[in-house]
């Protein structure tokens, strides 16, 4: 690893981080949402209603009867592997640019088309490490026991164990189709932080203005593929020995409530996406420009 990209490799290590730590009970209230929403069908009644009627109700909820600790349930799994999925997308992003610049790599600004392009390949590249995390922190996190709870260990071995290695990548595909969103992202990123830098030419950006471009950026790239993610929650949430086909899923969920099933959690979604981008990428370009 040179040291420009290891420089982009501590960098976005320290602002994964930072996002985890600010989004994940924004997410843990996500998951709770999107799982319960084709088990709301009549076929399948696992539960006669939803158990949360909105995100405040499921907030409200995981307080009452989990505490605080309840919303940071499955952190653990993005927090050690935030180190190899930033190594991944930041790898695979630099990769795809050299590829599409050529000799213009390192010399001249990527076009939008350029940094678009480089992030879904990015994206795609990236959800080898993204869908077994992934994975593991969505079983924990749709446990809403409050004693008893399997460890990570004991979740892995009963995946290994149903289907192995293909069961360590239950969603994959999905999650490679949601990870495409990393390429409207980065555009977006770009694309702001090129509109701010022609207000004050002579002068770098400020923490305030990259934490507005990573906060829009979030929102861009969730909503691009949002109703993939839906899908997807469910594909990892089932349990690994009676797993149901992505198509059977896509229907179940479409029966429960039309298209704004596949809406279920988008506003927490949205909120994470805010903070948890902005503070990503503030201590991002903070911790590039220091290194």
């Amino acid at each position: 690893m040179d040291a420009f990209n290891l420089v982009e490799f501590l960098a976005g290590t320290a602002g994964g981080v930072a996002s985890v730590l600010v989004g994940h009970p924004f997410d843990t209230i996500k998951t709770r949402l999107q799982a319960q929403v084709a088990h709301s069908h009549e076929l399948a009644p696992l539960r006669a209603a939803p158990r949360y009627t909105s995100a405040f109700h499921a907030l409200a909820t995981i307080l009452r009867e989990e505490r605080v600790v309840g919303l940071f349930r499955g952190v653990t799994s993005p927090m050690i592997g935030v180190a190899a999925m930033n190594a991944a997308v930041f790898g695979f992003y630099d990769a795809a640019l050299h590829a599409l610049q050529g000799s213009r790599y390192n010399v001249a600004e990527p076009t939008l088309w350029e940094t678009t392009a480089a992030g879904v390949v990015s994206g795609v590249g990236t959800a080898l490490v993204t869908a077994p995390v992934d994975l593991l922190k969505i079983q924990q996190q749709v446990d809403a026991s409050t004693a008893g709870r399997p460890s990570y260990s004991a979740i892995l071995r009963r995946i290994w164990s149903a289907g192995g290695i293909r069961g360590v990548y239950q969603g994959f595909l999905v999650t490679a189709l949601r990870d495409t969103g990393y390429g409207p992202y980065f555009g977006s990123y770009a694309l702001i932080n090129h509109a701010l830098q022609r207000m004050h030419p002579e002068s770098p950006l400020a923490a305030w203005e990259y934490a507005v471009s990573g906060a829009i950026a979030g929102i861009v790239g969730w909503l691009s593929t949002y109703w993939v993610d839906v899908i997807k929650t469910q594909v990892q949430a089932q349990p690994p020995e009676n797993r149901r086909s992505i198509a059977d899923i896509a229907y179940r969920t479409y029966m429960s409530g039309g298209t704004r099933a596949f809406f279920a959690g988008v506003g927490p979604t949205v909120l994470r996406a805010i903070p948890a981008n902005a503070a990503l990428f503030v201590v991002y370009e903070g911790v590039r420009r220091a290194l």
